[in-house]
């Protein structure tokens, strides 16, 4: 008598998570760096129609933009978004140690650059009104849009790092396009530290579940910028 195994149902290899990452961080660097060659452009419009030399009038058109964009995505869901005060009072510490720390490391990264064309400028527009508009788009809707598409791929844990380190990389490149607007080496710095300031804020909205500690990191940041 003839014996027939069965056959194992074959299970499908699982796909390495390395190819999608890096895809999605690919994709996020294009798409800041798209939205802030748009940006600069709604801006130079919006100043040409308004024909005004005013630093004030022009700094408002230049952070509106995000304002209006972010602003609509967020309205989808607020609290997913990080529009919410989550768990911002519980860990003021971390807030605060961490502004501080930024705030120094800024000051330094300042000294050590040697220049700095933030130095005087209109603070509405530097500690309110960028620091607003950037943490909306950039720890609001850029950091959840990462994190959701990475959750699919890695374990929740990983993702969060993984989403803190992408999208933060990602608004620090994205200030590559200030190159022709000022020194290359100042902008070459600018990013940097600003890929450093962006993985902070990141962890702080993962922490927080909120974008107003990031938010208010920025300020002090900026703040330094136009006194130091």
């Amino acid at each position: 008598m003839t014996s027939h195994a069965h056959a194992m149902p074959e299970v499908p290899a699982r796909q390495s998570p390395v190819a999608p990452t890096l895809v999605l961080f690919v994709v996020a660097v294009i798409g800041v760096l798209g939205f802030a060659i748009l940006n600069s452009a709604w801006a130079d419009w919006v100043q040409a129609r308004l024909a005004t030399s005013s630093d004030l009038v022009n700094g408002l058109a230049f952070s509106a933009f995000p304002i209006i964009v972010g602003g609509l995505v967020v309205a989808i869901s607020p609290r997913r978004f990080g529009i919410q005060l989550g768990t911002t009072f519980d860990r003021w510490r971390l807030v605060l140690v961490l502004t501080l720390a930024m705030s120094v490391f800024a000051a330094a990264a300042l000294t050590l650059v040697g220049s700095n064309p933030f130095r005087g400028a209109n603070p509405i527009i530097q500690v309110v009104a960028v620091p607003l508009s950037e943490e909306l788009v950039f720890r609001g809707v850029l950091f959840t849009l990462v994190l959701g598409a990475l959750s699919r791929v890695h374990p929740s844990g990983r993702a969060l790092w993984l989403a803190v380190v992408i999208s933060g990389v990602a608004f620090g490149i994205g200030h590559l396009n200030n190159l022709g607007s000022y020194d290359a080496t100042f902008v070459a710095a600018q990013a940097v530290y600003a890929s450093v300031l962006g993985v902070a804020g990141g962890w702080l909205r993962a922490r927080t579940s909120s974008v107003l500690p990031p938010i208010l990191m920025h300020a002090a940041v900026n703040l330094v910028a136009l006194v130091y």
